[in-house]
Protein backbone atom coordinates (compact mmCIF):
# COMPACT_ATOMS: atom_id res chain seq x y z
CA UNK A 1 0.00 0.00 0.00
CA UNK A 2 1.55 3.08 -1.23
CA UNK A 3 0.36 5.96 0.65
CA UNK A 4 1.08 10.00 0.33
CA UNK A 5 -0.75 11.38 3.56
CA UNK A 6 -0.98 8.75 6.19
CA UNK A 7 -2.73 8.90 9.21
CA UNK A 8 -2.04 5.90 11.54
CA UNK A 9 -4.49 5.34 14.76
CA UNK A 10 -2.46 3.20 17.15
CA UNK A 11 -2.78 1.36 20.17
CA UNK A 12 -3.11 -2.29 21.39
CA UNK A 13 -5.91 -4.96 21.07
CA UNK A 14 -9.09 -3.24 21.99
CA UNK A 15 -8.27 -0.46 23.03
CA UNK A 16 -10.55 1.51 21.46
CA UNK A 17 -9.37 2.43 17.91
CA UNK A 18 -12.35 1.45 15.68
CA UNK A 19 -14.69 3.78 18.20
CA UNK A 20 -12.17 6.74 17.86
CA UNK A 21 -12.22 6.61 14.10
CA UNK A 22 -15.77 6.18 13.98
CA UNK A 23 -16.49 8.94 16.65
CA UNK A 24 -14.20 11.29 14.62
CA UNK A 25 -15.65 10.40 11.16
CA UNK A 26 -19.35 11.13 12.69
CA UNK A 27 -17.92 14.44 13.54
CA UNK A 28 -18.51 13.50 17.13
CA UNK A 29 -14.95 13.95 18.25
CA UNK A 30 -13.81 16.65 15.61
CA UNK A 31 -14.78 19.25 17.28
CA UNK A 32 -12.70 18.37 20.55
CA UNK A 33 -9.48 17.67 19.01
CA UNK A 34 -6.59 20.20 16.92
CA UNK A 35 -7.58 21.26 13.43
CA UNK A 36 -5.09 19.47 11.90
CA UNK A 37 -5.54 16.34 12.75
CA UNK A 38 -9.46 16.74 12.22
CA UNK A 39 -8.73 18.04 8.28
CA UNK A 40 -6.56 14.62 8.31
CA UNK A 41 -9.87 12.61 8.86
CA UNK A 42 -11.94 14.61 6.76
CA UNK A 43 -9.15 14.13 3.51
CA UNK A 44 -8.44 10.50 4.33
CA UNK A 45 -11.47 8.50 2.76
CA UNK A 46 -9.91 4.84 3.34
CA UNK A 47 -9.07 3.66 6.24
CA UNK A 48 -7.45 0.11 6.32
CA UNK A 49 -6.74 -2.08 9.03
CA UNK A 50 -3.55 -3.36 9.29
CA UNK A 51 -4.44 -6.68 9.10
CA UNK A 52 -5.45 -5.70 5.38
CA UNK A 53 -2.63 -3.99 4.40
CA UNK A 54 -1.29 -6.90 2.23
CA UNK A 55 -4.62 -6.55 0.27
CA UNK A 56 -3.63 -3.56 -1.16
CA UNK A 57 -0.05 -4.28 -2.31
CA UNK A 58 1.28 -1.63 -4.83
CA UNK A 59 -2.38 0.38 -4.89
CA UNK A 60 -1.79 4.17 -4.20
CA UNK A 61 -3.81 6.02 -2.11
CA UNK A 62 -3.57 10.25 -1.37
CA UNK A 63 -4.64 9.82 1.61
CA UNK A 64 -5.52 6.96 4.35
CA UNK A 65 -6.04 6.05 8.04
CA UNK A 66 -4.12 2.77 9.52
CA UNK A 67 -6.10 1.27 12.26
CA UNK A 68 -2.63 -0.12 13.73
CA UNK A 69 -2.88 -2.59 16.73
CA UNK A 70 0.43 -2.75 18.21
CA UNK A 71 0.44 -5.91 19.40
CA UNK A 72 0.37 -7.70 16.06
CA UNK A 73 3.75 -7.69 14.92
CA UNK A 74 4.37 -9.96 18.13
CA UNK A 75 0.77 -11.96 17.52
CA UNK A 76 3.32 -15.14 16.35
CA UNK A 77 5.64 -14.75 19.25
CA UNK A 78 6.65 -17.88 20.73
CA UNK A 79 4.75 -18.04 24.30
CA UNK A 80 7.20 -17.05 26.44
CA UNK A 81 7.36 -16.11 30.12
CA UNK A 82 7.13 -12.44 31.26
CA UNK A 83 10.36 -11.31 31.33
CA UNK A 84 11.55 -13.28 28.65
CA UNK A 85 8.71 -11.70 26.35
CA UNK A 86 9.60 -8.04 27.26
CA UNK A 87 13.13 -8.34 25.62
CA UNK A 88 11.82 -10.62 22.70
CA UNK A 89 9.46 -7.80 22.01
CA UNK A 90 11.98 -5.19 19.74
CA UNK A 91 11.70 -2.14 17.75
CA UNK A 92 13.36 -4.14 15.42
CA UNK A 93 10.96 -6.88 15.41
CA UNK A 94 7.81 -4.54 15.22
CA UNK A 95 9.86 -3.16 12.17
CA UNK A 96 10.44 -6.05 10.36
CA UNK A 97 6.11 -6.50 10.31
CA UNK A 98 5.24 -6.53 6.78
CA UNK A 99 2.81 -3.55 7.64
CA UNK A 100 5.33 -1.12 8.59
CA UNK A 101 6.12 -0.57 5.24
CA UNK A 102 3.35 1.50 4.70
CA UNK A 103 4.54 3.73 7.70
CA UNK A 104 8.09 4.31 6.68
CA UNK A 105 7.22 4.99 2.67
CA UNK A 106 4.47 7.57 3.57
CA UNK A 107 5.18 10.37 2.12
CA UNK A 108 3.67 12.55 4.75
CA UNK A 109 3.19 10.69 8.14
CA UNK A 110 0.77 11.75 10.98
CA UNK A 111 0.08 9.64 13.95
CA UNK A 112 -2.22 9.15 16.82
CA UNK A 113 -1.45 7.20 19.93
CA UNK A 114 -4.47 5.94 21.73
CA UNK A 115 -3.49 5.16 25.56
CA UNK A 116 -6.24 2.90 26.94
CA UNK A 117 -6.05 1.79 30.87
CA UNK A 118 -4.46 -1.99 30.60
CA UNK A 119 -7.62 -3.11 33.08
CA UNK A 120 -10.23 -1.91 30.74
CA UNK A 121 -8.62 -3.10 27.71
CA UNK A 122 -8.85 -6.55 29.62
CA UNK A 123 -11.75 -6.35 30.05
CA UNK A 124 -12.82 -5.41 26.48
CA UNK A 125 -10.77 -8.39 24.54
CA UNK A 126 -12.26 -10.62 27.44
CA UNK A 127 -15.84 -9.68 26.13
CA UNK A 128 -14.89 -9.70 22.80
CA UNK A 129 -13.15 -13.46 22.80
CA UNK A 130 -16.38 -14.67 25.43
CA UNK A 131 -18.15 -13.50 22.79
CA UNK A 132 -16.75 -15.30 19.90
CA UNK A 133 -16.75 -11.89 18.11
CA UNK A 134 -12.85 -12.57 17.31
CA UNK A 135 -10.16 -15.27 16.52
CA UNK A 136 -8.64 -16.87 19.33
CA UNK A 137 -5.76 -14.63 20.61
CA UNK A 138 -1.96 -16.29 21.97
CA UNK A 139 -1.37 -16.55 25.65
CA UNK A 140 1.45 -13.61 25.30
CA UNK A 141 -1.57 -11.11 25.15
CA UNK A 142 -3.40 -12.38 27.54
CA UNK A 143 -0.27 -11.90 29.87
CA UNK A 144 0.85 -8.34 28.95
CA UNK A 145 -3.25 -7.67 29.32
CA UNK A 146 -3.41 -9.33 32.71
CA UNK A 147 0.03 -7.56 33.69
CA UNK A 148 -0.71 -6.23 36.87
CA UNK A 149 1.17 -7.59 39.36
CA UNK A 150 4.79 -6.23 37.96
CA UNK A 151 3.42 -2.11 37.57
CA UNK A 152 2.03 -3.44 34.42
CA UNK A 153 5.67 -3.37 32.41
CA UNK A 154 4.57 -5.40 29.76
CA UNK A 155 1.57 -3.34 28.57
CA UNK A 156 4.01 0.05 28.83
CA UNK A 157 6.32 -2.03 26.81
CA UNK A 158 4.23 -2.74 23.92
CA UNK A 159 3.09 1.43 24.32
CA UNK A 160 7.33 2.08 24.26
CA UNK A 161 8.00 -0.58 21.26
CA UNK A 162 5.48 1.45 19.19
CA UNK A 163 6.75 4.98 20.36
CA UNK A 164 10.48 4.25 19.53
CA UNK A 165 9.70 2.81 16.16
CA UNK A 166 7.51 6.02 15.17
CA UNK A 167 10.44 7.75 16.25
CA UNK A 168 12.62 6.41 14.32
CA UNK A 169 10.77 6.03 11.31
CA UNK A 170 10.47 9.72 9.44
CA UNK A 171 9.14 13.25 10.57
CA UNK A 172 5.80 12.74 11.92
CA UNK A 173 3.20 14.96 14.07
CA UNK A 174 2.12 12.94 16.61
CA UNK A 175 -0.77 13.34 18.97
CA UNK A 176 -1.65 11.09 22.17
CA UNK A 177 -5.37 10.45 23.14
CA UNK A 178 -5.93 9.31 26.53
CA UNK A 179 -9.23 7.71 27.38
CA UNK A 180 -10.74 9.96 29.74
CA UNK A 181 -14.60 10.29 31.17
CA UNK A 182 -15.93 7.97 28.47
CA UNK A 183 -14.03 9.89 25.49
CA UNK A 184 -10.38 11.34 25.01
CA UNK A 185 -8.08 13.65 26.19
CA UNK A 186 -6.30 14.36 23.18
CA UNK A 187 -2.71 16.43 23.38
CA UNK A 188 0.51 16.98 21.00
CA UNK A 189 3.19 14.06 21.59
CA UNK A 190 5.34 16.17 19.19
CA UNK A 191 6.41 17.02 15.78
CA UNK A 192 9.84 15.18 14.53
Amino acid sequence: MIVDTLLVIAGPRACGKSTFIANCRSNKALTRIAPDLARLFELAPKSVRMTQVERHAGRKYPAAILHLDIYSPFEYAPVLPRDQLQAWMTVERFGAHTSMKSVRDARELYAVTLFAPRQKTLERWLQRKAAGNRRQVSTNLAQILADSGSGEALYRHLYSVWLKFLAASQPVQHWHATEKDGGYAIEVAGSD
